[in-house]
């Protein structure tokens, strides 16, 4: 008789702990979940464009009501960046509200670089909190030497990556045409697919080239050992919205499908390929195709014309199986901000790397 009061006891003890167990359905109301469309956001102006407005999604992925109770720029440069006319905002349960961001730099003295955090409050006092990156980019102008240096497309990014550039304050990487490899480059003219089970995929980080040509330039890839291989199309840049061509994160359109927020993701051939872009102005030459291999640029006696650098974290950590290729379509200016694509999941052909 005891042992079966024991065992029942036990038995309405085990239930009580039950319905207590942290992360557990504790009955209450249910409660809404903040999700934003990115983590960080990138502009730049100045010149024929004196502010940026970029936009940024915040999204009630919960069962409950979601109350965003704080929005707040800090940082160095908060000045620079607004979110006019918001205030603390409620989402019922799968609702969404587009925040507009914009970046308004002060004048000629404000060149460079410039970054803050925007810090999203989900609740009152003391509730969870998520921060999106800005990066701002104050230019003199566009075109010509009044674009900015690689350098400075990377330090706006928050990239701590060195581009061998003497003098960032110039848009030239480097003062004389060279096939040296300059700062953290490495070379790597053709790649393999990292992981054969996922995608590699392209995304445009920023381009400063001749605007006005439709398409500013096409991006794609092709299969190394052809003597004349045939290019796949994965991108091409158009002119609008305006000034799409002197722009930190343009407009992209894709050649393929299933491309979501600017990336484009297609399955690499089995062996080794390269990346080309092509360049359709008259305006200082005729139309032509850079490759990332130096053999098949035949339009210029100095043919280095791509320089891949390995992405780094804001952190400074190295991100495995990805790159950045500042390509120069010219050699007027030397100055490989024409178009400027991070690519994931390749790891460089050549032998060593």
């Amino acid at each position: 008789m005891k042992k079966s009061l024991l065992i029942a006891l036990s038995a309405v003890l085990a239930g009580c702990a039950e319905t207590t167990r942290p992360g557990e359905d504790s009955g209450g109301p249910p409660v809404g979940t903040l999700t934003l469309s990115r983590s960080e956001m990138v502009f730049n102006a100045g010149g024929d464009v004196p502010s940026d407005r970029r936009t940024l999604q915040v999204s009630n992925t919960g069962e409950g009501t979601l109350n965003v109770s704080g929005l707040a720029v800090t940082g160095e440069d908060a000045a620079r960046f607004a979110l006019p006319g918001v205030s603390p905002f409620s989402l019922a349960a799968g609702e969404s509200r587009e925040l507009a961001v914009t970046f308004t730099p002060n004048s000629d003295a404000d060149l460079g670089p410039q970054n803050a955090t925007l810090r999203v409050t989900q609740g009152g006092e003391g509730g969870s909190v998520q921060e999106v990156y800005l990066g701002g980019l104050s230019v003199e102008g566009q075109e010509g030497t009044k674009e900015p240096s690689v350098q400075w497309i990377f330090d706006t990014y928050g990239f701590p990556i060195q581009t061998g550039d003497e003098d960032p304050t110039t848009s030239a990487l480097v003062e004389e045409a060279t096939n040296a490899p300059v700062g953290d480059e490495v070379v790597a003219q053709t790649f393999r697919r990292a992981d054969p089970t996922q995608p590699v995929t392209v995304e445009v980080l920023a381009t400063f080239a001749v605007p006005n040509v439709e398409p500013v330039f096409e991006f794609g890839f092709y299969e190394a050992g052809a003597a004349e291989p045939s290019l796949q199309k994965l991108l091409s840049l158009p002119i609008r919205p305006g000034l799409n061509g002197q722009r930190l994160g343009p407009v992209i359109v894709p050649s393929v499908p299933g491309a979501e927020a600017g990336v484009v993701s297609f399955n690499a051939p089995g062996g080794t390929f390269g990346f080309y872009s092509s360049w359709p102005t008259t305006r200082f030459f005729e139309q032509r195709t850079v490759f990332t291999e130096d053999a098949r640029n035949t339009f210029d006696a100095l043919p280095h014309h791509v320089r891949p650098y390995p992405l780094k974290e804001r952190g400074g950590a190295p991100v495995e199986n990805a790159y950045i290729l500042a390509t120069d379509e010219s050699n007027r200016l030397n100055d490989y901000n024409d178009a400027v694509v991070l690519i994931r999941n390749v790891q460089p052909a050549e032998a060593g790397l």
